[in-house]
């Protein structure tokens, strides 16, 4: 027991000269793992988290914080999980003879089935687009194209093929739009063109063609222009986006255009000023359901990240450390804030632990455009750390820091040899000992042509 739990926390890990992180951190990596079943990864496995339930939307933020921690087998059984239930899917919402596409339960049981009970979450899709993304990331770190021809190509075309054959409708002044459905629960029903749903709608179209590009096939191409006309068609007031169209409040949802669905350009003004909406009011409208005061931890961890992709780094770091403040006796973290004094019901949340983890994680490494990125969202007060961690292609990159200055950077591949760019935030010195290719890449960062060795 103990070896097996010493060889997990080998495969991927982070330590940082603030104590508190460490903790929390580590935790929840302890909480991903004892979470994960045969089948998936549920948010828990008691009865006060929906019975061990499955749910898609969920997995997601599990799954990217197990690929970037190297945790590479234990991430795999999500992918998986719902490529052995695609037959269902497709059941679910396909027609003898004519329209083939796969609709996946809100909650999902072991055999595939929906587990939840009767209401309105039955109307959300969004989680489909989770779905297809996890079979994209998953060949993303990997690079395992046998997995994405025979397990995540078919599942990235059904999940499309629904978003495209039933979601989407052309409107009077001749914009595409997303029909009626539940976006976030707290918005309630049948909103119209929901802002996080209309994104991850766009990022399925998106990777729907660009896997069928890398397979070879040309099915995908004439679908291409509805993501960018849902791009055009995002809700918002003609200042910021906004949640869905005619909506007067706002929601955690405007975040979703940065993480999960990485749709939305990072300069986009209407972008900014929608998370910037969301934050005035952070406090009000800060938990899952319109209940307590303050925000829960899952939220200030999707918050850390998306700041950390915007480039505000200090306040990334400072809603990591708010996490690290509402914990609870073990360092464990809740779906409402444990330390809300009208909610009782506070049970430990996967969420909140897979999206802390990424939050950390990108902090200190990213991948993006082809670049691993050292230092992405880390703010100068962090001087000493190491870790351990994955990135696209199957690349594992380790490093160690002290006083702001890399003492090693190591990149390792179990197959591919060569060199790749990586980007440094300048504030991070090289010792003198490294010998390698350094040139100026912008005023954020510095270049480095370094060499992948095998593991």
């Amino acid at each position: 027991h103990e070896s097996q739990w010493h060889k997990y926390y080998a495969e991927g890990y982070v330590v940082t000269d603030n104590a508190d992180i460490n903790e929390v951190y580590n935790t929840a990596q302890y909480h991903l793992k004892c979470n994960t079943t045969p089948w998936s990864v549920p948010v828990g496995l008691s009865d006060a988290l929906w019975q061990g339930r499955y749910f898609a939307f969920d997995e997601f933020y599990m799954m990217m914080p197990l690929l970037s921690s190297n945790h590479i087998n234990s991430a795999y059984k999500i992918p998986h999980f719902r490529a052995e239930g695609l037959a269902k899917a497709i059941k679910r919402a396909s027609s003898p003879h004519s329209v083939r596409q796969a609709r996946y339960p809100w909650e999902t049981l072991e055999n595939g089935d929906e587990g939840s009970s009767i209401g309105y979450w039955h109307d959300h899709v969004f989680h489909m687009a989770c779905i297809a993304m996890g079979e994209y990331y998953y060949y993303k770190y990997t690079g395992d194209k046998q997995f994405l021809i025979e397990e995540g190509y078919p599942v990235i075309k059904a999940c499309a093929m629904f978003y495209i054959n039933q979601m989407l409708c052309e409107v009077a002044d001749g914009s595409l739009k997303v029909s009626k459905c539940t976006d976030l629960e707290r918005l309630g029903a049948s909103v119209p063109n929901g802002y996080m749903t209309a994104c991850g709608i766009i990022k399925t179209i998106q990777i729907f063609c660009e896997t069928a590009n890398i397979l070879g096939l040309d099915e995908a191409n004439e679908y291409s222009h509805f993501a960018k006309r849902l791009y055009d068609a995002l809700p918002n007031d003609g200042k910021k986006y906004i949640p869905h169209d005619g909506c007067t409040d706002t929601s955690i949802g405007l975040m979703g255009g940065i993480y999960p669905f990485d749709v939305i350009d990072k300069n986009d003004v209407f972008q900014k000023n929608g998370i910037m909406s969301y934050l005035s009011q952070e406090n009000s409208r800060g938990n899952m359901y319109a209940l307590g005061s303050g925000t829960c931890p899952w939220y200030k961890a999707w918050k850390s990240i998306v700041l950390g992709r915007i480039g505000k780094i200090d306040a990334a770091y400072d809603a990591v450390k708010e996490v690290t403040d509402n914990t609870g006796n073990f360092n464990e973290m809740y779906e409402i804030n444990d330390t809300e004094s009208g909610t009782v019901f506070r049970p430990w949340f996967g969420t909140a632990s897979g999206m802390f983890i990424q939050a950390v994680n990108e902090m200190f490494v990213r991948s993006e455009d082809g670049i691993i990125y050292i230092g992405a969202a880390l703010p100068r007060e962090v001087k000493d750390f190491s870790f351990k961690l994955a990135v696209y292609g199957g690349i594992v990159v380790e490093g160690e820091i002290s006083d702001n200055c890399i003492k090693t950077l190591r990149l390792t591949n179990r197959t591919r040899k060569g060199y790749i760019d990586v980007a440094v935030r300048k504030h991070l010195s090289l010792a003198e000992s490294y010998d390698v290719m350094k040139k100026e890449h912008n005023e954020e960062y510095y270049l480095l042509r370094c060499k992948i060795t095998e593991e």
